[in-house]
């Protein structure tokens, strides 16, 4: 008879039906069975090891780059202990600043790399499970008949504890993830302004005349006209449903996604991720029902922040979240990858950000 599908809390239901010997028999068995599970899943993490190293160590742009600043930051650092001063602490935060963007570029090239590090800590996960298992059944078998019952509830528990366990290290996974994309795409945007700002501060001043300062000095002021008062800011959109509590947004300017990035890097400092659940929003046509091809998946990022991104074809939708439902459009010319930004800390006025993640930059 072959246990193999059963696992620990089936072997625990039969025990008091089979014979000790021929139970004990069974339980050497299904650990065997286990146990060869095991040594398969350890040949898979050293091969999946050995190809993330390949990976991370293959010559790229990205590699050089990193070296340089990192060559740079020692030199910089050692400069500083050698000649301390203004100058030379500017150099060396300069250099740190510059190192950490190589960081961030080399990472993101080497993503695949970082994917096979997931893989291998899974993998490592069914190891310690399996290893329990096999624990789990040497503990069975040296308990009486009459406990089989207690060892099974433990089992039960045990297993769901596990199965927990795992669910929420993998949403924390996500969620440091997503974190992360948050830092990359902040340090992109602010060395992309620090350089529109420097390449504007090169620029030479206009140059005006001597005739022309002269012939300004003795024009006639013009009186000035009577103060207005500035109009009325936009009022927004009525929105579509009586239910709505929340609200929408949708951003077309990189400034604006850098403001937003950051308010959600602040929301989700020091985030306890543990009990994170991801959201769900869909984006449908504005005269069709729901289905799950309009849903797109908010991983949680911790503090009731989410985050997600779908492609979006241009037309007229409506974004629905909970009872809450919102017209947006995306014209032609912004259609395309968008990326979802949800503030649920007021659960019954929730706030959705959109914007299109070309407007991130440093891709």
């Amino acid at each position: 008879m072959s246990w193999k599908n059963f696992g620990a809390a089936g072997l625990m239901a039969v025990a008091g039906l089979l014979g000790a010997s021929a139970f004990a028999q069974d339980v050497r068995s299904q650990q065997a069975t286990i146990e060869k599970d095991i040594a398969t899943l350890n040949q898979q993490i050293s091969a999946k090891q050995q190809q993330a190293t390949a990976l991370r160590n293959r010559p790229s742009p990205e590699q050089a780059e990193l070296a340089a600043a990192q060559k740079a930051l020692s030199d910089a650092r050692a400069e500083v202990k050698t000649n301390p001063g203004t100058e030379n602490d500017g150099k060396a935060r300069n250099a740190e600043f510059k190192f950490k963007l190589a960081q961030i570029k080399y990472d993101k090239a080497h993503g695949d790399a970082e994917a096979v590090n997931d893989e291998v800590e899974r993998l490592k996960q069914q190891v310690a499970a399996k290893q329990q298992q096999i624990k789990d059944l040497s503990k069975i078998a040296a308990e009486p008949a009459a406990d089989v019952q207690q060892a099974q509830k433990l089992a039960d528990e045990r297993a769901k504890r596990q199965q927990q366990e795992q669910e929420l290290a993998r949403s924390k996974q996500e969620a440091e993830a997503a974190r992360k994309e948050i830092e990359r795409l902040k340090a992109a945007l602010a060395s992309k302004e620090a350089g529109e700002a420097k390449a504007q501060a090169a620029a030479p001043a206009p140059v005006v005349s001597a005739p022309a300062l002269a012939a300004a000095a003795t024009a006639p002021k013009p009186e000035l006209a009577a103060a207005k008062p500035a109009p009325a800011a936009a009022t927004p959109a009525a929105p579509v449903a009586a239910t709505n509590a929340g609200s929408l947004v949708k951003l077309d300017s990189q400034q604006a996604v850098l403001h937003a990035l950051q308010e959600i890097a602040q929301r989700t400092a020091n985030a306890d991720t543990r009990r994170t659940i991801n959201q769900s929003v869909y984006v449908k046509r504005a005269d069709v029902a729901a289905t799950n091809k309009d849903k797109i998946t908010l991983k949680g990022l911790g503090n009731n922040q989410y985050r997600g991104s779908n492609p979006i074809a241009a037309g007229q939708y409506e974004a629905v979240l909970g009872f809450n439902r919102w017209p947006v459009t995306f014209s032609a010319s912004d259609a395309g990858d968008q990326v979802f930004l949800l503030d649920a800390s007021d659960e019954k006025s929730p706030h959705l950000t959109i914007y299109n993640s070309a407007l991130e930059g440093g891709k």
